[in-house]
């Protein structure tokens, strides 16, 4: 039957993390953005207070800082994989196909330059979302 698995673990997990992928500039300007509102409410004691006070503004920030850390390390992660999965050859295997889909889905693996789309993707998001966020201020933007 087509539909019935045995596990549904590591279909969840692979939507999952392709999920965090498609969502990645979204998650990382709102980081951004927000070490940007901190940065510049830090001569101002009363707003810079305003981000600790309660619980809840406590845990978004611990949150973020969560987010932004594994932000910042994914496409490091990821480009280490694939890099590593080329240089052994293993791109085509169903072990590293069954691990990584999400890294690799729906690309040409024949060539290193073509199996680092979605990296490439993600460091061109990394720019864009930095630009938007720290150079809003400049008057050239």
């Amino acid at each position: 039957m087509w539909a019935y698995e045995d596990s549904y673990s590591r279909e969840t997990t692979q939507g999952t993390l392709k999920l965090f992928l498609e969502s990645y500039f979204d998650l990382l300007l709102c980081g951004f953005l927000l070490f940007s509102v901190i940065y510049h409410a830090r001569h101002n004691e009363k707003e810079y207070d305003a981000f600790f006070k309660g619980f809840n503004n406590r845990f978004c920030f611990g949150l973020t800082i969560f987010y932004a850390i594994a932000l910042l390390f994914f496409p490091i992660f990821g480009i280490y994989k694939i890099y590593r999965g080329n240089k052994n050859k293993e791109l085509d295997s169903d072990e590293f196909q069954e691990k990584y889909n999400y890294l690799i889905s729906d690309l040409d693996l024949s060539k290193f330059s073509t199996s680092m789309y979605h990296m490439f993707f993600v460091c061109n998001r990394i720019i864009i979302a930095i630009t938007l966020a720290f150079l809003r201020d400049l008057p050239q933007f």
